[in-house]
């Protein structure tokens, strides 16, 4: 099965059950705006989502009745990013397609992602890949500990001492203080999940850890 394909029968078709299109992303369909409730194009304001053939969900501000299969999740007061990192390392299974739509046409960046060592984040022109697995491993290794104060850093400093090549230079010296400074337990941890910056696995980590809107 194509990704289009895919995404239409998994979400697409469940928004515009009545009007099936080979491109269900172009219809208009009821948005949550400052000013009422509008029609507009799907991902005229970012809507992330996830589509297998065992539930499917939309996170945005769309007014849309939930379905046995699909669920339309409001954004006002949950953050997208987090509500989908956490379900990616908690129930997600393939085949699925995940992604975020937002202004530009998707439909070049759907992938589904067959298996959970390497998953495809879709978005035009910025789509990303992850090891799932590796995720879930780290998230469990890293979770007793402080993620924005103290993980991030790490991660940042081991980094810097494995690649810089000028061990005299001011970056090298602080990135090993930093790792001189942290405890033997964290370090341990930090260096058990592999979790480089900038990678996929690093993104969805650090989404997972976002703070609660209060």
């Amino acid at each position: 099965m194509k990704p289009t394909e895919f995404w239409s029968n998994t979400i697409g078709l469940h928004i515009t059950p009545s009007a099936p299109h080979p491109q269900p992303w172009a219809y208009m369909v009821p948005h949550r705006t400052n000013n009422g409730v509008k029609p507009l194009r799907l991902g005229a304001i970012d809507a992330f989502y996830f589509g297998s053939h065992n539930g499917s969900f939309i996170l945005g501000r769309i007014e849309h009745p939930n379905t046995d299969s699909l669920r339309i999740i409001g954004t006002e007061d949950v953050s997208a990013r987090k509500y989908l990192a956490q379900y990616l390392i908690d129930k997600a299974k393939p085949p699925f397609i995940v992604g975020v739509m937002g202004n530009a046409s998707p439909e070049s960046s759907f992938s589904i992602s067959h298996t959970l060592n390497r998953v495809t984040f879709c978005e035009a022109s910025k789509s990303f890949t992850l090891d799932l697995d590796k995720v879930r491993l780290a998230y469990k290794t890293l979770e007793k500990f402080n993620w924005k104060k103290d993980v991030v850093p790490l991660i940042y400093a081991l980094e810097t001492y494995r690649t810089e090549s000028d061990k005299l230079s001011s970056k090298f010296a602080k990135a090993k203080a930093d790792l001189s400074k942290s405890s033997a337990e964290l370090l341990a941890a930090v260096n058990q999940s592999t979790i480089k910056p900038y990678s996929g696995e690093y993104t969805i980590l650090s989404w997972a850890n976002i703070e609660d809107k209060k």
